[in-house]
């Protein structure tokens, strides 16, 4: 049961979080070919920010399964 939850919600947002994986991957590109091209660390705190921006992300993909292992934990 838990695993065809954890099997339907994660596919259900695979293709999203991929274009953000990628999107993210390709700004850190630019910015580190910026950092090289001009030799100036100038906004270098976007890096940063992206990976703090991925956090509450990660966590809201995170909090649906875990409250149904959760809810299930408490009604067995």
């Amino acid at each position: 049961m838990l695993d065809n939850i954890k099997h339907k919600y994660l596919a259900e947002r695979i293709e999203i979080t991929f274009i953000l994986l990628l999107s993210s991957l390709f700004a850190c590109a630019l910015e580190l070919i910026r950092i090289w091209l001009t030799h100036k660390q100038n906004y270098s705190y976007f890096i940063w920010n992206l990976f703090l921006a991925w956090v509450p992300y990660l966590i809201s993909m995170y909090l649906p399964v875990s409250f149904v292992v959760m809810k299930r934990k408490w009604i067995a």
